[in-house]
C-alpha cells in the first residue's frame, strides 16, 4: 500500500477525487468558517473555489462524467441541502432539501440516490432522483434508529443494487450493518453479519468484487478503512492504527482512494491553578490523555494512553513518574473517573463489542461490567461515590449504583457527557451544540440554560462556574458562572489544542491533555491486496 499526502494545513474535513484521478476537491475548516478547494494532482496546485463562509460542507461527490461537483451544505437557513456546481467554475445550484447522505450515481450518470430520515415517522428511506434532483421517488424504507444519520451509500457498477448502512437495535445494543437494495423490486438483503457502531462513506470497486468503506467497530474504536467482498460479505481491514479516516472516494478505475486522515498527538501537562499559563509537560508519548484524565484523592493521575496500540488506562504520579498500565487486552478504554474514596475507576469499554460502563479497582484488578444496555458512555462519579452517571446511546443520561444494577434514567435530553457539581446537587450536560443545561441531580427540567458550547465542560473546584473548551479552535479554556453572569478566559495555548482537562481534588492543580490535531487529505494506492 502506498500513501501520498496532498495537504499539510491540518484543516481538511472531507475530500473527493474526480473519476479520472486528475482533481481532488476538499473542505478546509478554519474554526467558524469553511471553504472549498480544488487541487490538480499532477502539478500540486490548490485553488479556492468557494470562499470561507459560516457553513458546513459534507458529502463531496463528483458526477460520473467529472463535469459537476455535488455536495451537501448546511447553513442556518438551509440545513442539509444538496447543491450542484460545475467543476471548472460556475454558479452552484440547489437541487434537494432535507438530505441525510451523500449522493451516489447510476452508472450512466442519469440518476442519483440518497438517504432521507423522517424522525416523526421513525423511518429512513433510500430516495431516487434524476441528475437534476427531480422527481424524487422512494426505493426502500427502514425503521430509523436515533443517532447520527449522515453517511454514505453506493450504486453498483452494473446498476442493479445500492448498498447502504442500515442501523438496528436489539437486546445487545444499537448497531449498523451493510444492506443491499435491489433496484428492480426494492427487496433488501444484509451483505454480512458484522455489526458496526458507525459506517461512513462507501465505494464500489470497478470489477464489482466488493466495496471499500470507512467504519468504526465500536464507539471507542477509531474510524478505519475496510473492504468487504461481494456477494460473499467477507470483511478485512485496509488500515489498522489509532488514527481516524473520514470521507472516502475512488477513481473510476478504483486504483486510487482519497480520504482524510485525522491524527491527534497528545501529552499530559500540569499547571498550578494560581499560575495556569506556566504548564509543565509530564508525559512524552503520542496519545496520552486525549480520551480522559482523572485525579485520585492522593494526587495521582489516571489517564488514557495508546502506547499499547489500543486505548488503555494508566496510572502515574503527578510528576509523570511511576507509570503503570491498568488495563490490557480488553478493547479500548476511555473516559476514566476515579471514585471519591480512591478505591475504584469507572470507564467505558468496548471489550464485549458494545460500549458499556466498567469498574476496576484502583490497581487495575477485579474488572466488573456495571451496565448492559444498548450502549453507554462517558461515566462520571457522583461526589458521594454511590452512583455512576453516564450517557445513553438512545439519548439522555442515566445512573447506576457503584456495584451495578438497573439503570435509572435521569435526563431525557442530554448530549456530550455529564458533569456532576462538587456538592452533588447539579448535573451539567449539553442541550444543543451551543447550550449547556444544568439539571437537579434527581433529574427533571433544566434549572438553568447557559449559552456555552457543549464541547467538553467541567465544573470548577468551587462549584460556582463551568469551565469549557472553545469548540472553534480547542485551544482555550474559559469559564462561565452558573448564574449566567461572568465569562472569563483561563488559558490560551494556541497553536496547540487541548483535548481534556481535570482539576486535582484539592483544586490546586490542573492536568491537561495538550497537543495537536491534524486533518489532511491523503491518496492511497495499491490497497486492494492489503491484509
Amino acid at each position: 500500500m502506498k500513501i501520498a499526502r496532498l495537504t499539510s494545513t491540518g484543516k481538511a474535513t472531507a475530500a473527493a477525487i474526480s473519476p479520472d484521478g486528475k482533481y481532488v476537491v476538499h473542505v478546509v475548516d478554519d474554526g467558524d468558517q469553511q471553504s472549498l478547494w480544488m487541487r490538480q494532482v499532477s502539478i500540486s496546485s490548490n485553488v479556492q473555489i468557494s470562499p470561507p463562509a459560516d457553513v458546513s460542507y459534507l458529502g463531496l461527490t463528483f458526477s460520473p462524467s467529472g463535469d459537476y461537483l455535488y455536495y451537501i451544505m448546511w447553513d442556518k437557513k438551509n440545513p442539509y441541502a444538496l447543491y450542484q456546481r460545475p467543476v471548472l467554475g460556475g454558479t452552484a445550484k440547489k437541487l434537494v432539501s432535507d438530505i441525510d447522505s451523500n449522493v451516489t450515481f447510476s452508472p450512466d450518470g442519469k440518476q442519483f440516490a440518497f438517504l432521507r430520515g423522517n424522525p416523526s415517522q421513525g423511518e429512513v428511506s433510500v430516495i431516487l432522483a434524476n441528475a437534476d434532483g427531480t422527481p424524487e421517488r422512494p426505493l426502500a424504507t427502514r425503521r430509523m434508529i436515533p443517532g447520527p444519520l449522515i453517511s454514505g451509500l453506493a450504486w453498483s457498477l452494473d446498476g442493479k443494487v445500492i448498498v447502504w448502512p442500515a442501523t438496528y437495535s436489539d437486546a445487545s445494543g444499537i448497531y449498523t450493518t451493510l444492506v443491499e437494495v435491489q433496484l428492480a423490486d426494492g427487496s433488501q438483503r444484509t451483505i454480512n453479519s458484522q455489526r458496526w457502531w458507525r459506517v461512513g462513506d462507501l465505494a464500489w470497486l470497478r470489477d464489482g468484487s466488493g466495496l471499500v468503506f470507512t467504519a468504526r467497530e465500536s464507539f471507542a474504536s477509531p474510524s478505519q478503512i475496510w473492504h468487504v467482498s461481494y456477494p460473499e460479505g467477507q470483511v478485512r481491514r485496509i488500515t489498522n492504527d489509532l488514527n481516524d479516516y473520514v470521507s472516502l472516494s475512488l477513481t473510476a478505475e478504483s486504483d486510487v482512494l482519497v480520504t482524510v486522515e485525522s491524527e491527534r498527538v497528545s501529552n499530559i501537562w500540569i499547571a498550578r491553578t494560581d499560575d495556569l499559563h506556566r504548564a509543565s509537560q509530564i508525559t512524552y508519548s503520542k496519545f496520552d490523555g486525549v480520551e480522559g484524565i482523572s485525579w485520585t484523592p492522593d494526587g495521582k493521575i489516571v489517564y488514557t494512553s495508546g502506547a499499547s496500540g489500543k486505548l488503555d488506562l494508566w496510572l502515574m504520579e503527578a510528576n509523570g513518574t511511576g507509570q503503570k498500565q491498568l488495563t490490557a487486552d480488553a478493547g479500548n478504554a476511555r473516559v476514566p473517573s476515579v471514585s471519591p474514596d480512591g478505591r475504584y475507576i469507572v470507564f467505558m469499554s468496548d471489550r464485549t463489542g458494545t460500549s458499556h460502563i466498567w469498574r476496576i479497582d484502583i490497581d487495575g484488578s477485579d474488572a466488573r461490567q456495571l451496565t448492559n444496555g444498548n450502549g453507554e458512555w462517558a461515566p462520571a462519579f457522583a461526589p458521594n461515590g454511590q452512583w455512576v452517571f453516564y450517557m445513553l446511546s438512545s439519548g439522555g443520561a442515566g445512573k447506576v449504583p457503584i456495584d451495578g444494577g438497573d439503570t435509572i434514567r435521569v435526563i431525557d435530553k442530554a448530549s456530550g457527557g455529564v458533569a456532576i457539581s462538587p456538592d452533588g446537587k447539579w448535573i451539567a450536560s449539553g442541550l444543543t451544540a451551543t447550550k449547556i443545561a444544568i439539571y437537579p441531580v434527581e433529574g427533571g427540567e433544566p434549572h438553568r440554560i447557559l449559552d456555552i458550547p457543549r464541547f467538553y465542560a467541567s465544573w470548577t473546584p468551587d462549584g460556582r462556574a463551568l469551565a469549557y473548551l472553545d469548540k472553534r479552535d480547542g485551544s482555550t479554556i474559559s469559564t462561565q458562572t452558573i448564574d449566567g453572569g461572568t465569562t472569563k478566559q483561563l488559558m490560551d495555548f494556541k497553536p496547540d489544542r487541548i483535548f481534556r482537562f481535570s482539576w486535582s481534588r484539592d483544586g490546586k492543580q490542573l492536568a491537561l491533555a495538550r497537543g495537536s490535531s491534524s486533518n489532511d487529505v491523503i491518496l492511497i494506492s495499491n490497497f486492494k491486496n492489503q491484509q
